[in-house]
């Protein structure tokens, strides 16, 4: 039997926690197998204190120790089942399928009464697919719905700025132009430069689909003056530049526009298949505002072939070879991008343009 000044000292505890519970959501109770991976370093082991949008605090032998999430490669969490663990590594490697699929092996209801873990499960699900949907093979509107009821429900939650992230995303996957507009604009106030960055490349992406050239311009100056201080914010800046080709293709300055684009192509690594795929479909879209059908398809035809490995690239591509192709006396070719076109990105905008 315990004596009374300890059972003293646990209702204190136990007070205080809920204090904490009620200031912030994301305070977290003392277990003692909580554990904060770091990208570099060796993985923290001991008693989560709190969880914000930008950083967690973790008590490790008695001493508690902050740190920044961008430094951060996952939390996980006393007492949850390893199919968590194993979803949340194969969400952080990109595998979204993979993730949802070891979550389906984890029922929701079978998990320990943690309100931290069970929004990570969550998170996990519902990322997942967001992820998917970008690739034309999800659910999109499910998607929107659950990150939406998670944003609403735990606004200070790690997750914050992923999920404005995706969820801007998602809107200018579906032309909700001013709803990614408003996602953006929040993501912009992380602290983190490298969600900056992330944020003023997909604003001025969602001021170009628009026709803003000039806004999007304005947009992309600070990322374009940042400096690389990462190999992150080096793609962002990259991939800016390509939005500012796209920017003058817009204002009908298409040899301009193709003279940036092949600099940019002799510069860069073409390892990075999402970005030369953005340089070859905005090549493509100089040849053909050049009246050149043919180099507009060779350059479409090379992300299909490439650079195929970007969804959201790879379907605008097969958009515009299933006219360009018949346009250069290739039918046949153009029926089969048409039909790629519909089977692998169902769900995408460019599936259902007409």
């Amino acid at each position: 039997m315990f004596s009374s000044c300890v059972s003293r000292q646990s209702v204190l505890r136990s007070a205080k926690r809920c204090m904490m519970c009620a200031v912030v959501s994301y305070s977290a109770l003392a277990y003692a197998d909580d554990r904060v991976q770091l990208k570099q370093g060796q993985a923290l082991q001991g008693s989560l204190v709190k969880i914000t949008p930008n950083e967690v605090t973790i008590t490790v032998r008695g001493k508690e120790q902050t740190h920044a999430l961008k430094d951060v490669r996952k939390i996980s969490f006393d007492k949850e089942p390893t199919g968590l663990d194993r979803a949340r590594d194969l969400l952080i490697d990109g595998k979204y399928q993979q993730a949802l699929d070891q979550l389906r092996t984890v029922p929701r209801d079978s998990l320990p009464d943690n309100p931290l873990l069970q929004l990570d499960y969550d998170f996990c699900q519902w990322f997942s697919e967001g992820m998917r949907s970008l690739s034309g093979s999800g659910d999109p509107t499910a998607a929107i719905k659950g990150l939406m009821s998670l944003d609403k429900a735990q606004p200070n939650s790690q997750h914050r700025w992923s999920i404005k992230l995706l969820l801007g995303r998602l809107a200018l996957f579906k032309n909700a132009h001013a709803k990614a507009t408003e996602y953006f604009t929040e993501l912009a106030k992380s602290p983190d430069d490298i969600h900056r960055a992330a944020a003023q490349y997909f604003l001025a992406r969602t001021l170009l689909e628009q026709g803003k050239a000039t806004e999007a311009r304005a947009q992309l100056k600070g990322l374009l003056a940042a400096s690389a201080s990462s190999p992150e914010m080096g793609r962002y800046k990259s991939l800016g530049n390509v939005l500012q080709a796209r920017c003058d293709l817009l204002e009908g300055k298409a040899q301009e526009a193709l003279q940036s684009l092949d600099g940019l192509a002799e510069r860069e690594d073409n390892s990075d298949l999402q970005l030369f795929a953005e340089i070859s479909n905005a090549r493509g879209a100089c040849y053909q505002q050049l009246n050149q059908p043919q180099r507009a398809a060779y350059s479409y035809l090379q992300t299909d072939l490439l650079f195929f490995t970007d969804a959201q690239a790879h379907a605008e591509a097969l958009y515009h070879l299933k006219n360009l192709l018949t346009a250069v006396g290739q039918p046949a070719k153009a029926a089969q991008a048409s039909q790629r076109l519909s089977s692998q990105y169902t769900s995408s905008v460019w599936a259902n343009k007409p």
